[in-house]
Order: C-alpha cells, then structure tokens, then sequence
C-alpha cells in the first residue's frame, strides 16, 4: 500500500487517460515507434515495386497500393524525424525508485525524454552522457548529495548553464534559501502537485538562464 501523498497525488494523475493533443503528446518512444512503421511502410513499398517489376505486372491497381504505402511511409518518417529533433531531454535524481519511476511516466507523457539516476554520481555521468536542458533532482542524494551533484554539473563545459530544479520534502525558509545559493533555479516541496511540477519545468525551460555563478 503507497503511503506517501507524492506517490498518490501522481498515481491518481497518471489514471486519467491519455489523448493525443497538445497537452499529452505522443512520448519518444511513441514517436520512434511511428518511424519505425513508417520505414516498414517504405520497404513494403519498396519489395511490392520490385516484385511488379520482375513479373511485369504493371497494372494501376497493382501500383496504387505501393505507391500509398510509400507516401504514407515517407511521411510517418519525415514527421517523426521532425518530431525528435524537437524533443527536450530532461534527467531525473531520484533516490526513491517507485517516486522515480512515477516521475519519469509522468514525464514521459508530456512528450519529454527522460534520463534516471538514483544516487548522485550515477547523475553526474548521466548530465555528462546525455548533456540534458534541465536537471530535476531529489534532495540528501547518496554519494554526493544535491551540492555534489551540482556543483559536478555548474562545473561541467557545456552545462554551467542547465538549470536545476529541487524537489524535497523539506519546506522551510532556511532550506530554500540554500537550495538557491548553491544554485538551484527552482525548488518545489513534497508533495508535489503533477501540473504545478509540469508547469515550472515549462517556464524554466522558457526563461533564459542565469544559473552560472
């Protein structure tokens, strides 16, 4: 049985279904998966015409179905490669597994890809490895903890600029203040509301940094 207000609060959020619009789009995945159709499409396309042309069947009803399957494949390819280029990568720190996993499904389905990590030096390498738009990190990390992993990532090339947002179950003044002295350029508090989570990775991600110090 989940206990934990987080963990429920995301679970109940993850029931609702999912609708391809713009406020759920389709994941990575989904989107890599669609490619992989379309270029399925293509060799289908492909192997029909040279059959037809083999056997010299060149009838118009024999070509309108490759030629179809063609288009659509060209398409479906050309839209996906689009879509990708498009998509923000994001890394996740969570120590929790299941806090993590939610997260990153939650993630996932407003069109992010998602890096994990569960402790502080796995993150480092990941923020090295995949050179994410933004860090969305947990508190008291094992190995490092947040200043390790941060100040790991203010002195990475390349990523003085990522902004870092902290999520932590502890709400005090004192707590904030050094969450954003060490840099942090957001800080939300458990238990964390699902849009309100989505809602500050949009506008940090919209804002221009000023995380170097």
């Amino acid at each position: 049985m989940i206990e934990d207000p987080l963990e429920l609060g995301l679970e109940a959020y993850l029931r609702k279904p999912i609708t391809l619009c713009a406020s759920s789009p389709l994941s990575p995945a989904d989107v890599r998966a669609l490619r992989e159709l379309g270029i399925l499409f293509l060799g289908v396309s492909l192997g029909w015409l040279l059959i037809s042309s083999a056997t010299r069947a060149w009838h118009p009803m024999t070509l309108a179905v490759p030629v179809l399957l063609g288009g659509v494949g060209v398409g479906i390819v050309g839209w996906s490669a689009w879509r990708l280029r498009a998509v923000v990568r994001l890394l996740l720190v969570e120590e929790d597994p299941l806090i993590r996993g939610l997260l990153e499904l939650l993630l996932a389905r407003h069109g992010y890809e998602v890096a994990t990590a569960g402790d502080g030096s796995a993150g480092i390498r990941m923020a090295r490895e995949v050179r994410p738009a933004l860090v969305v990190s947990g508190v008291n990390l094992p190995a490092t903890g947040e200043v390790g992993l941060l100040a790991a990532i203010r002195a990475e090339p390349g990523l003085e600029q990522t902004p870092v947002l902290f999520l932590s179950g502890d709400m005090s003044p004192d707590s904030v203040a050094s969450a954003t002295e060490l840099g942090a350029v957001g800080y939300l508090t458990k238990p964390v509301v699902a849009e309100e989570l989505l809602a500050t990775i949009q506008g940090l991600l919209k804002a221009p940094s000023d995380a170097s110090r």
